[in-house]
């Protein structure tokens, strides 16, 4: 599991589908774990005799969202969100100063008198396009108080987190940005998000808008022609011109499911009435994308790329670059869906929440927006302890690591200390298998074992006499031999042959009478024939004054 994962839920509220990307970021890594879609319910269907028609749609937004996110993402409590460019004034403005910065900061004053509401009531947002020789050109976005906050209140009251509120303008200029960079950088493109209520079209400068505009007339539009062809309801309507696979394609011969129109009870002059009004209908969108090129205060784009539901019909961009003679695209990106059209919305205002918050377009980092902001925890308020903390553990970890060299340093100087001892004790000592102090303690028993032989402590022939004198005679005894005497640092392995068993108690009484020897033990007997018995005593030597303080450990 990737530490510190930061998982938010991406709600794209269309007026005609309500569409989600769960997305999980963690270590530098961005993974969509779901993508959800969900038909969006109106107060007409729900409450007909709502007679308010503002309160009406706070309360299809409010309904939808909320049951979008119990449907699909209940445990689900950090958002992003997008605010309808109907619930704010989208205006081109230059500024008569050079620098950006500082044109931002005098934004509001231009704008105030060029939308119908007082600044009192409103918060104005800039993106920054261009600067020329006196001016700054920016794209404003205007929108009132309670947009705002119905946009968010929602989900606030039910203990959520907004932790964006854009604009469709800024999230689906961001598209763009998730495309290779020699596709938009240093080029003019135009986008086209076809909608169900609207157009939205875009002109980019490198990835920049410097031109938008929403036109009212969407893929409804097209439902309804078709309807008065077929009779059909909304929804039927829809389902038939999905299932009828029509190809609205100019450059080569399109065509259509036929096995569909049985299905639908329809014949060959309907499907021809069909194919006639959505060509009308994609001929209109390429009309008010041509009026907006000619606007637009840059030359011809490039390329044009379209998205939304509208651009889900087969070969609507090839009708559309034949009509406007620029090349029209589908986004490249993919998702595991049937078709990325109508993500693109969606994935933009991802995009655009993964730049820093000082370049968003986000209505939540204004003076209003933050007091809306009450579930969100700000790392900013720990900025200054979480420096000293981290200051701090530099510091341990540098005297951590100086305190390891240093004590490796030490012990290279004690072993070179080591084996110089050992070359002076040990001549002709190396280093090898064998470590300096293994030798020295090596030289230090053959010395000791030297010093007891010759100049203290007990000597063999010492022990020998002293075992003799302390022996009963031939007299007590008999004929006694001895078999064995092992001589080892302080112990004495001693073998007779007795006459008798009942001999071995009177030579080890007589043994332990010696001041030489500190313990007897009679560690094993055996009997011979003729009742002769052969036995083995321990003998422990007392401690030598002469040798007790050498310890060659």
């Amino acid at each position: 599991m990737a530490l510190f994962q930061n998982r938010y839920l991406i709600i794209d509220c269309g007026n005609r589908y309500i569409k989600g990307l769960l997305v999980q970021e963690g270590l530098g890594a961005r993974t969509i774990l779901r993508a959800e879609m969900l038909p969006a319910v109106t107060r007409a269907d729900r409450n007909p005799d709502a007679e308010n028609e503002e309160e009406a749609a706070r309360d299809d937004y409010e309904y939808n969202l909320v049951r979008f996110i119990q449907s699909f993402f209940p445990e689900e409590a950090s958002y992003v969100l997008a605010l309808p460019l109907s619930e704010a004034y989208v205006r081109d403005i230059e500024i008569p100063v050079v620098h950006p910065v500082q044109a931002l900061e005098i934004l509001p004053n231009e704008v105030e008198n060029k939308v119908p509401i007082s600044l009192e009531d409103a918060e104005v947002i800039g993106e920054y396009w261009k600067s020329d020789e006196e001016n700054s050109h920016f794209i404003s976005y205007t929108a009132p108080l309670n947009a705002i906050q119905d946009a968010v209140d929602p989900l606030i009251r039910s203990g959520g987190n907004v932790r964006m509120l854009t604009v469709p303008t800024a999230a689906l200029a961001s598209a763009i940005q998730m495309l290779p960079e020699h596709l938009y950088l240093g080029k003019i493109l135009g986008q086209a998000e076809i909608g169900y209520q609207d157009t939205l079209i875009n002109i980019l400068d490198s990835g920049a808008v410097c031109f938008t505009r929403s036109i009212p007339f969407g893929l409804h539009a097209l439902l309804e022609e078709i309807q008065e062809v077929t009779g059909f309801e909304l929804e039927k309507t829809e389902s038939l011109l999905k299932d009828l696979e029509l190809d609205v394609s100019e450059s080569k011969s399109g065509g259509y499911n036929e096995a569909v129109l049985a299905m639908y009870r329809l014949n060959k002059e309907d499907a021809k009435k069909i194919i006639r009004k959505t060509k009308d209908f994609y001929r209109e969108i390429g009309s008010e994308i041509e009026r907006t090129l000619i606007s637009a205060p840059v030359p011809s784009p490039d390329s044009i790329y379209i998205s939304g539901g509208g651009a889900t019909l087969p070969g609507c961009d090839d009708f559309l670059e034949t009509n406007l003679g620029i090349p029209v695209n589908l986004y490249p990106l993919q998702l595991e869906t049937d078709n990325i059209a109508p993500w693109v919305m969606s994935l933009g205002m991802m995009e655009h929440f993964a730049r820093k918050q000082k370049e968003r377009i986000d209505f939540l980092s204004t003076p209003f927006g933050m007091t809306l902001r009450r579930g969100e925890i700000r790392l900013t308020a720990f900025s200054t302890p979480l420096y000293i903390a981290s200051a701090g553990l530099v510091v341990l970890l540098i005297g951590f690591i100086f305190g390891i060299v240093s004590d490796r340093q030490r012990l290279q100087d004690f072993r070179a200390q080591a084996q110089q001892e050992a070359q002076r004790i040990v001549p002709g000592y190396k280093p090898g298998p064998m470590s300096a102090v293994q030798a020295v303690q090596k030289v230090c028993q053959e010395r000791l074992a030297m010093a007891q032989t010759r100049y203290g402590g007990f000597r063999s022939l010492d022990i020998l006499k002293e075992i003799s004198d302390k022996t009963p005679g031939r007299g007590e005894l008999g004929n006694l031999k001895v078999k064995v005497l092992h001589y080892r640092e302080d112990q004495v392995d001693l073998g007779l042959e007795l006459e008798k068993s009942t001999q071995i108690a009177q030579v080890q009484q007589a043994l332990r009478e010696s001041k030489m020897f500190s313990a007897v033990t009679e560690s094993r007997s055996d009997e011979l024939p003729g009742q002769k018995v052969r036995v083995r005593f321990t003998i422990n030597l007392a401690n030598d004054s002469a040798t007790s303080g050498v310890n060659c450990n």
